[in-house]
């Protein structure tokens, strides 16, 4: 009878054993499953970008839309350049992160700021893709929305609305990094930042995106650092840097 009772409760735990491990299989095969499709769909998406940004360059796309999947409308370089005065110096408002910004107004009466990028070759068209699909992405009341953007051949230029009050960038500026970094730099990290905190998903680049922006940035500290001879001027390419470094 003993020896009975004790096979049953083998089989029991057994069950219970095959069960569960069942269990944790099909939850691991879902979650992988899940993080594939995830990765997959981000892959699809800049590849879409790509060829787009491909077709673009070539001038032979068929059936080019003028809205793209984000809402971001593509402008040409005639429009644009119709729009800051054919780039008069006296629309010039200063010089953003990859080239002089100009003051613009669209045939629709909208006024922009259109970022000129002064960076050729493939590194400035590799950071160019970049920024267009980070602010793409960007769902904040905080910022700037990217309006749309144009890749004419040699031409590469962004198109945001312009800032009504510009003293409230000032107000939402850390008083303490005055004079450590440059205005550029800090709206870079705080875009890349604000990209990460996005409610959706979706919306939060990977950390190769997040590493892959803030390179260009590292590499430029490092640069000043040396011309100034400053030790210094590492700092914000050690607090950039380590952490990624070290995971």
């Amino acid at each position: 009878m003993e020896t009975d009772e004790a096979y049953q409760r083998k089989e029991r735990d057994a069950l219970v054993a095959i069960v569960v491990l069942a269990c944790l299989a099909l939850t691991s095969l879902f979650v992988a499953f899940s993080y594939y499709c995830y990765i997959r769909n981000k892959v699809s998406k800049r590849h879409r970008i790509n060829k787009k940004f491909n077709c673009e360059e070539k001038g032979d796309c068929q059936n080019q839309q003028e809205v793209t999947d984000n809402a971001l409308q593509i402008f040409t370089f005639k429009q644009l350049h119709s729009a800051t005065g054919g780039f008069s110096k006296s629309n010039v408002v200063g010089h953003g992160g990859f080239g002089l910004v100009y003051r613009g107004v669209l045939n629709d009466g909208r006024k922009v700021a259109i970022k000129l990028m002064d960076n050729a070759g493939k590194q400035g068209e590799d950071e160019f893709k970049m920024e267009v699909e980070l602010l793409s992405r960007l769902r904040s009341p905080y910022l700037l929305a990217l309006l749309g953007y144009c890749s004419d051949n040699s031409h590469k230029l962004l198109a945001l609305p312009q800032l009504a009050d510009r003293d409230k960038v000032v107000d939402i500026m850390d008083s303490t990094l005055e004079g450590q970094y440059s205005t550029k730099e800090v709206v870079q990290v705080a875009a890349i930042a604000a990209m990460c905190v996005q409610a959706e998903a979706d919306y939060r680049p990977l950390m190769a995106d997040v590493v892959q922006s803030l390179v260009p940035l590292v590499r430029s500290r490092r640069s000043a650092a040396k011309l100034s001879g400053c030790s210094s001027s590492f700092s914000l390419a050690r607090s950039l840097g380590s952490p990624v470094g070290s995971q």
